[in-house]
């Protein structure tokens, strides 16, 4: 019944007694949208975003996810860009991450979690956009990474934050959050489904803790809605791989029917 910046302080008072909870957590950032929060980017001197591009990909390429991941590099052609399969982001998370972070790594079942994990610590480490491998990119993201714009994505229909494309600056807390949450979830055995404990709810589950922490966390938040978000990129393209158990839907299905 409260109007929308009135749930936002409750809610946030919510968060702050029961913190691991989901439904306050999307309660929050529906509120925040609703009360016109979620772009509290201000102009800033440079820019915090790198301008290099992350994808992730497990396994001999398709072509069809090949020509998608393509995408990223052609309309972004001033851009470093950095692919990396399974092998090459172990690599990468032993010489930058915690003995911790690389534990889960090693340790999560899915190859989709393994990519939750590596983007988040990627991207809290070094920054930069993670686009993942079945999104077409149809326009350039230089006018979205404004200067002031610390961490960029986008709210999905249950009002969650996406995590196939994501942008942040290095060290941005809510990333570091996230991680936590998230390689703490797979060293521990969770039997939660992907999404909840490493994906886009435990990454909205950490900016809203970090919001309900500190309301300066919502400084240099972007968070598009969905058809800002259908300008830039065509999101979850079919590919040939998703009728088969590499898809992350059917990989879970099937390890929940093995255990």
């Amino acid at each position: 019944a409260l109007d929308p910046a009135m749930r936002v302080s409750a809610l946030r008072g919510v968060l702050r007694e029961e913190p691991d909870t989901l439904a306050p957590s999307l309660l929050l950032l529906i509120a925040l949208r609703q009360s016109g929060q979620l772009d509290r980017a201000r102009p800033a001197a440079g820019t915090a975003i790198p301008r290099r591009i992350v994808q992730f990909w497990a396994g001999d390429l398709p072509d069809d996810v090949a020509a998608l991941m393509d995408s990223w590099r052609q309309l972004h052609p001033g851009w470093e860009y950095c692919h990396f399969d399974l092998a090459g982001a172990g690599e990468w998370l032993s010489a930058h991450a915690p003995a911790d972070v690389l534990r889960a790594y090693v340790r999560a079942g899915l190859a989709a979690q393994k990519a939750d994990i590596f983007r988040l610590a990627y991207l809290q480490t070094a920054g930069g956009v993670w686009a993942d491998a079945d999104d077409r990119c149809i326009a350039p993201l230089d006018g979205l990474l404004a200067p002031g714009v610390r961490l960029l994505g986008w709210q999905e229909h249950f009002g969650s934050l996406g995590n196939n494309f994501l942008a942040a600056a290095a060290g941005h807390p809510a990333l570091a959050r996230a991680l936590a949450l998230a390689t703490g979830a797979v060293n521990r055995g969770d039997a939660d489904m992907p999404w909840l404990a490493t994906g886009p709810g435990a990454l909205s589950r950490a900016l809203a803790q970090e919001i309900a922490a500190d309301a300066a966390t919502l400084d240099g938040l972007r968070v598009l809605e969905r058809g800002e978000a259908a300008r830039l990129a065509v999101f979850h393209c079919f590919a040939a791989y998703k009728r088969t158990a590499r898809h992350w839907l059917r990989a879970a299905s099937t390890r929940s029917d093995t255990a």
